[in-house]
């Protein structure tokens, strides 16, 4: 076996791994993250790893596509988008600052209020739809 071979069988046995949660598999979140010429440190990528894997706790996350720029034309210079696809429709995001974590910061915040305004469209669905069926039936 040549080394790549190697390695990629042993990223997939740490995927495998980090799938067991209490005996359990768990889906894992595809992530792709775009960078232009700028390349974030290593401190950011596990900030950002550390942000969607607290998101993955609240929804089903399949895949995350985010785009990292810097513009130094423009004021912010720091862009971040991201793509999230979920059951349902996806969610898109942008954020755009000074820095780079303040761009993560706001791009948190920004998902954390698209997923819980998500949710209470759905509980508004769900609620509005058991009292038209049977008002007897729901609390």
């Amino acid at each position: 076996m040549t080394l790549s071979l190697i390695g990629r069988l042993s990223a997939i046995l740490s995927i495998s791994q980090r799938l067991r949660l209490n005996g359990t598999l768990r889906p894992v979140m595809k992530l792709s993250l775009k960078t232009g010429l700028y390349q974030p440190s290593v401190s950011f990528s596990s900030l950002l790893r550390e942000k969607l894997a607290a998101l993955c706790k609240l929804l089903r996350i399949e895949e995350a596509r985010i785009i990292v720029e810097k513009r130094a034309e423009c004021s912010p210079p720091f862009r971040l988008s991201a793509h999230l696809v979920v059951p349902g429709p996806d969610i898109v995001v942008e954020s755009a600052d000074h820095t780079l974590r303040a761009a993560l910061h706001k791009l948190d915040d920004l998902l954390h209020l698209r997923i819980q305004k998500m949710r209470l469209k759905q509980i508004q669905k769900i609620s509005g739809r058991c009292q038209k069926t049977s008002p007897r039936m729901c609390p």
